[in-house]
């Protein structure tokens, strides 16, 4: 019978209070998706991929699971089909970085940030379009002017005004723009936002965080919308951790590398959630040398 290898802080405690009962709604080489009546999600990953906010590390195969299968879970173990994984030796992960410690190291941060010089801008513009390339149009197939004019749209609102001038309802407009956008389990433009919000965790103002989440989760796919909350609550994947860790120190070298970890996740999502982070940093950093009004 499979050992869980590690169990993140959130979902130890969610089983520990009452029981998980739902069903598998995505099967995936490495990962498999639970989802219960709630919406509430718990992911089973393979090693290889790390730790997640709702994750449980195992070795096991997926490939015995189908889309619909039940799924049961207590703090002991978790059934999904015919896959049973023990859970009482797993190791506990916590999910959320120690952000007063790494918030205290801006300096640190902004000359990590220099690695991220050659990240050209016509590079995020793309991603930010691709983000918004989902866009309800009636034929389906937006243009690449009006792409960019929505992205134009969201950058402003959620970035310049929302989160650069403290502007609580265009941050929340900008989220709205984005939220839900694109296809896939995690469409682009969440993926955006969870950048966006570790940039908020790292720079920001930390309450900027759960109102991009209340307001894009509702929107969007229930994987997704964990991802959301979990961001809303400063908890992310542990390729995230690997970079804010590597910019508090500083080191350019490591930033980059770090970085082309949190890119290669996904088909786009890494690098939709990248862009996110390297527009809201910049912007958020900037701030620190604005003159005074």
């Amino acid at each position: 019978m499979p050992q869980a290898i590690s169990i993140s802080r959130p979902v130890q405690h969610r089983l520990q209070d009452s029981e998980f009962s739902g069903r598998v709604f995505s099967v995936h080489r490495l990962a498999c998706n639970l989802v219960d009546d709630d919406r509430e999600v718990i992911t089973l990953l393979a090693p290889t991929v790390g730790d997640g906010p709702f994750s449980i590390l195992v070795n096991a195969k997926f490939d015995g699971l189908a889309v619909g299968d039940p799924v049961r879970a207590d703090a002991e173990r978790l059934v999904a089909g015919p896959l049973t994984v023990e859970l009482v030796s797993a190791s506990v992960w916590d999910p959320r970085p120690d952000w007063p410690r790494l918030r205290a190291l801006r300096e640190g941060v902004a000359a990590g940030f220099v690695a991220f010089d050659e990240w050209t801008s016509s590079a995020i513009w793309g991603g930010l379009t691709h983000v918004t390339g989902a866009d309800q149009h009636p034929e389906g197939k937006p243009s690449f002017m009006a792409r960019l004019a929505r992205g134009k749209e969201a950058y402003s609102s959620l970035i310049v005004e929302g989160i650069g001038e403290g502007k609580r309802d265009s941050l929340l407009e900008g989220a709205r723009l984005l939220a839900g956008l694109g296809p896939g389990g995690t469409p682009a433009g969440d993926d955006f936002l969870v950048g966006v919000m570790v940039a908020v965790w790292l720079l920001g103002d930390e309450a900027d965080a759960p109102a991009i989440a209340g307001t894009a989760a509702p929107r969007t796919s229930a994987l997704s919308a964990a991802f959301l909350r979990a961001a809303g609550r400063g908890e992310f994947i542990a390729a995230w951790h690997a970079l804010v860790e590597a910019l508090a120190a500083g080191d350019p070298s490591q930033v980059e590398e770090a970085a082309m970890v949190v890119e290669s996740f996904g088909a786009s999502s890494g690098a939709d959630a990248l862009d996110g982070f390297i527009l809201a940093g910049r912007r958020l950093l900037a701030l620190d040398s604005a003159p005074a009004e």
